[in-house]
């Protein structure tokens, strides 16, 4: 091994660690470094065919996969990968920890707690290293759906983000708006999440309305956003009965 590949390895390491410290207080950081001890990484292994006998923490930043239950009508699940349960006893209207994962293809089962019969939903999710994911089971219990979302967890330092995703399996397209106020996102469809939109820090007054309509759906009142913070806002529930439109907010 040359000097200058040794040295790259140390900067490789050396970075990976402070990325790893700042993973939760500092997003900024986390990703700052994190990219550092990439590239010094890439620079060390130049030249070889393969970095199957690096370190674990130097082959993969692995991605990291979590489940969330949004289905209302279905029973509580158990979720397998690759045949391997993850998640028991997942309950409607919750979501599970992140998994880390190395990057691939996986089959994702959601079968009814303790019955590993005939599955309530399955599907293949795509595991890329660095990334975020969100496996959700939605709609009715008659035709479920799995709906496959990549977070985003990186925000500006002191800054906060949002977006909006759609999982009433019977309703139109929604208008996000201020209250009594312009529309922030238009024509969100079922199954559809907007852009992350990056906003200052704040408490604002927001409802849900049908598209195109003034019909508010959903008020969502001193919704209080803070720093340094990511936030998915999935809608769930049933716009023609009830419990109706119900927020569950997320954060990567």
């Amino acid at each position: 091994m040359s000097r200058n590949t040794a040295i790259h390895f140390q900067k490789a390491s050396m970075y990976y660690m402070l990325a790893e410290y700042h993973k939760y207080s500092n997003p900024e950081l986390h990703v700052k470094y994190y990219y550092k001890h990439f590239n010094h990484l890439k620079k060390a292994t130049q030249g070889f065919r393969s970095n199957a006998w690096l370190p674990q923490s130097f082959q993969t930043f692995p991605g990291r996969l979590r489940f969330l239950h949004a289905c209302l009508d279905a029973p509580d699940a158990d979720v397998y990968l690759n045949g391997m349960r993850i998640f028991q006893n997942a309950a409607t209207m919750t979501a599970g920890e992140f998994l880390s994962l190395p990057e691939g293809q996986y089959q994702l089962d959601i079968y009814p707690s303790g019955k590993m019969i005939q599955t309530i939903v399955s599907g293949k999710v795509t595991i890329t290293t660095g990334k975020l994911v969100t496996a959700a089971v939605a709609g009715h219990t008659d035709n479920p759906r799995l709906v496959v979302l990549t977070d985003d967890s990186y925000i500006p330092a002191g800054e906060s983000k949002i977006r909006f995703v759609h999982l009433s399996p019977d309703a139109p397209s929604f208008d996000i708006a201020v209250k009594q106020g312009d529309i922030v996102f238009p024509n969100l469809s079922y199954r559809k999440a907007t852009d992350y939109l990056g906003i200052m820090p704040m408490t604002i007054d927001l409802e849900v309305r049908m598209a195109g309509t003034s019909d508010v759906v959903l008020d969502l009142e001193q919704a209080r956003f803070y720093p340094d913070k990511a936030y998915s806002i999935y809608l769930t529930g049933y716009a023609g009965k009830g419990p109706g439109i119900k927020p569950l907010i997320l954060h990567p």
